[in-house]
Order: C-alpha cells, then sequence, then structure tokens
C-alpha cells in the first residue's frame, strides 16, 4: 500500500509540474512585453500573496502551538511590498483579506521541516512535503489552477534545513520559510528572506553580487540588474488585473 501510495504521488507531482510548465509557456508568451521592456518598470503590475502559518504539537505544554503570529510577518511584508514597489513598480497585495493566517490542526512532520539542502526541495516535490503543500497553495484545486492571478503561496514552518527559506523556482506556487528567515538581519538589508524566494519563485536565480536583491546570503542588499526586472515581470505570478 505503501508503494502504491508513493507511487500514486509521484504521478500527481509530475502532473502538477507539466500543468504549470504549460502555464508558465502561455503566460510567458502573453507577457511578452515585459520579457523584452520590463527593465522601463512599465505599465504597473500586481502580485499577490497568502501567507499560511503553519502549527505543531507542543508535548510539554500539550497544546498545539503556532509557528509564530500574522503580525511576526509584518515586517517582511513591509520590505517585500517596498522592493516590489521601488525595484519593479508591482504592487503586492494579498490573496485573503489578510495577507497571514494560522493554519487549524498540526501540520504533517514533513511539511513542517522540508529540506532545502542539495537537490531534496526538487525530490520533495514528488513525496508527502509535495502533495501536501500543493493541497494548501491559494489559486490551485489539484492540478487546476482556480485564480489567473497565479498567487504565491509562503508557508511559514518549523525548520527548512540547510537554509532559512526555500523556493524551487518558476514551476511551483509556493516558497518555506522558518523563524530564522522572518527575522533576517544583515548589514545592508533586514527582513529580506521573503522578498528573495518571491524572486525565485518570478525566474530569478541567485546572483553573485553582494548588493543584489539574489545574494544567497543574509547580507544581501536590495539591488537588481535591467534583466532581472525583464525576467521578474514576465512571471505568471505578476499580472496586469
Amino acid at each position: 500500500m505503501g508503494i502504491l501510495s508513493d507511487a500514486w504521488r509521484a504521478v500527481k507531482g509530475a502532473v502538477r509540474w507539466v500543468v504549470k510548465a504549460a502555464t508558465t509557456l502561455v503566460t510567458w508568451a502573453a507577457n511578452i512585453f515585459d520579457f523584452l521592456f520590463g527593465f522601463l518598470n512599465w505599465p504597473p503590475k500586481n502580485l499577490t500573496l497568502h501567507i499560511v502559518i503553519l502549527s505543531k504539537y507542543d508535548p510539554i505544554d500539550m497544546k498545539i502551538v503556532p509557528m509564530c503570529q500574522p503580525s511576526d510577518l509584518q515586517p517582511s511584508i513591509d520590505q517585500a511590498e517596498r522592493i516590489l514597489r521601488e525595484r519593479f513598480n508591482v504592487k503586492l497585495r494579498p490573496y485573503a483579506p489578510q495577507y497571514a493566517q494560522v493554519l487549524g490542526g498540526v501540520a504533517p512532520e514533513a511539511a513542517l521541516k522540508p529540506s532545502c539542502c542539495g537537490a531534496d526541495p526538487f525530490g520533495q516535490e514528488f513525496l508527502e512535503q509535495g502533495e501536501w503543500y500543493a493541497g494548501h497553495t491559494a489559486g490551485w484545486v489539484a492540478a487546476i489552477p482556480t485564480s489567473l492571478r497565479f498567487p504565491i503561496t509562503a508557508f511559514v514552518v518549523e525548520d527548512v534545513q540547510c537554509k532559512s527559506g526555500c523556493a524551487i523556482g518558476p514551476l511551483t506556487d509556493y516558497l518555506v520559510i522558518d523563524m530564522d528567515g522572518v527575522n533576517s538581519t544583515g548589514p545592508r538589508l533586514n527582513n529580506s528572506t521573503l522578498m528573495h524566494e518571491i524572486g525565485h519563485c518570478c525566474h530569478l536565480w541567485h546572483f553573485n553580487g553582494v548588493t543584489n536583491l539574489m545574494w544567497r546570503n543574509s547580507d544581501r542588499g536590495d539591488g537588481t540588474k535591467w534583466w532581472q526586472r525583464n525576467l521578474f515581470r514576465n512571471s505568471r505570478h505578476v499580472t496586469y488585473w
């Protein structure tokens, strides 16, 4: 039964990736203007964000404890709003009435402690983690999109192994971040991990420039190159509606 369950998870994961690859190609063509001229940062665009705070069971106090409270995310949200506005001319907006919500119940251990070591994030897409995250990602039911805004869902987890935040890239609609990422500090920019991972969801990869938003460590700045603006604004997550 376990082998069949794992195989079925792998099949569903593959279907999700095929569907999202197709939507990425279609929206790339629709956003060709931004792919060519995104460095102009015109006209204004939008990005929709949903934050889900996971909870675990505390055996000492014998109660369910969320990883944080929605208010703890506000500095990271403010930083993301500012960078999106100033660097990309993109307005950040919530998927629900509020950006963040605490998910009821205890999340599975696999979802609470995802790995961002090496190729693990890709493999997890076809395991329990990928299935669970897909089931709680805004704008999708199974492999069917329910919102043409293609919102990004940020899961606040207990621990992102090897990192403080992780996003596979443009073929997923979610990222994971732990409290080290939520409270990240640096000499140039505080609370930047959320925005950095949003960048990964929107076609951006790591860049070897410490003042750049996509520098891999938390001592990053918020700079962007012209071609990064082209790629970011071309993403299916960044829309005119």
